[in-house]
């Protein structure tokens, strides 16, 4: 399959909105787990968490998954299942919440530009950014 240039750049960027996203979510799940710790609040169960972070680190990442239209965002609940996070059009790199697993919500779309710089891996950006 041959890529022109802009769907090489709408490539990019969803997979620098997929390491965003990651970095995000690794940041602050170990943060908030080390904080409690230091708070002595269920210091096993967040040092486990870290464990858990340090040797499996598929889990919370995020991966890309080509489908004919869209590149959808996904990220690892756990070992064997996943949530779709967000639909990236592969023509114009508009980004939208899912409707559900295999389509995209239209009701508003969003900037890759955008969403790369202010991605979070809860969704919140999709909800406050400025939407196309």
């Amino acid at each position: 399959m041959d890529l022109d240039f802009s769907s090489q750049s709408i490539l990019m960027k969803t997979g620098l909105l997929c390491l965003r996203l990651t970095k995000n979510y690794f940041n602050e799940v170990s943060s908030i787990a080390k904080k409690q710790i230091r708070d002595n609040i269920n210091v096993r169960d967040n040092n486990f968490k870290l464990k858990e972070l340090e040797n499996y680190l598929e889990l919370g990442s995020f991966f890309i998954e080509e489908s004919k239209k869209y590149y959808k965002i996904h990220q690892f609940t756990d070992e064997s299942d996943t949530n779709v996070h967000c639909f990236v059009d592969k023509e114009s790199g508009l980004v939208y919440k899912p409707a559900n697993r295999n389509s995209p919500n239209k009701k508003r779309s969003y900037q890759i530009d955008r969403c790369v710089d202010c991605a979070d891996w809860r969704g919140y950006y999709l909800s406050d950014v400025t939407p196309q």
